[in-house]
């Protein structure tokens, strides 16, 4: 009696050496490796039309960036962001604002808020993230500034860009 209780101590608390069954318990199988993933910093597809948007930094006079598509999926990247400061952080991200080409944005420096904004994502630098979005002119504005460029695996799907300086 008392070594089963021994046997039933050990397995309960995971001690036992040989195995699930061993343990008297079914044998649990063993998962493989998990699938590679596609790098963020690649895009899924090799044919991809891309747009060079410039820096269409947020806390900047000069503006958003504007671009045009088909309509689905676009893919957005911020290929630069200013570093080094003490208060930056280890790995930086930005915040990628976008909205309708016919309601200009509104930016709120105080709050940090960007009015006319209908899509919102947040990227790493060098790392493309996926926005889907109906038809039409989009503008688009960077937190972090940083060389944004868009692109769409279908073709046509990006076009007309009015990049900023």
């Amino acid at each position: 009696m008392r070594r089963s209780r021994l046997v039933g101590l050990t397995a309960a608390l995971g001690l036992c050496t040989g195995g699930a069954s061993a343990c008297g318990g079914a044998a649990t199988p063993v998962a493989g490796p998990p699938a590679p993933t596609p790098s963020a910093t690649t895009l899924p597809c090799a044919d991809a039309t891309e747009l060079d948007l410039g820096s269409p930094y947020t806390y900047a006079a000069r503006g958003p960036a504007y671009f045009t598509t088909s309509g689905g999926t676009v893919y957005l990247v911020a290929r630069h962001f200013s570093q080094g400061g003490p208060l930056d952080p280890r790995r930086p991200r930005t915040l990628f604002s976008l909205g309708p080409g016919s309601t200009p944005p509104v930016v709120n420096n105080q709050a940090a808020t960007v009015a006319g904004t209908l899509r919102e994502v947040q990227a790493g630098m060098n790392q493309w993230v996926p926005v889907d979005l109906p038809a039409g002119r989009w503008w688009v504005l960077s937190s972090s500034g940083g060389d944004v460029r868009v692109a769409s695996c279908r073709p046509g799907g990006v076009l007309a860009p009015e990049p900023v300086g």
